[in-house]
């Protein structure tokens, strides 16, 4: 089990190094298993988190622009629940 948790990461750019640190936390490996399939180039697929945990990702983040989308996928959320 794999939990991430205000980890600090270093990442490289072309003559730049940077290091990030993750905010959000949950396990990873709850989360793979839970994530959708789907495919964005024929016959290549990639994972996609639930729609709850990209909200609860957003708000950990704390920036502005996560808020703001974090409170417009509650309100798709919400429709969703209503179907």
């Amino acid at each position: 089990m794999e939990t991430f948790r205000g980890q600090i990461k270093p990442c490289w750019f072309p003559f730049l190094f940077l290091y990030i640190a993750f905010v959000f936390v949950f396990d990873f490996d709850i989360e793979y298993k839970k994530a959708k399939q789907m495919e964005i180039s024929t016959g290549l697929f990639a994972p996609f988190v639930n729609l709850t945990t990209l909200i609860n990702m957003k708000e950990n983040a704390g920036r502005d622009k996560d808020l703001v989308a974090a409170k417009q996928l509650r309100k798709l959320q919400e429709l969703e629940n209503e179907i």
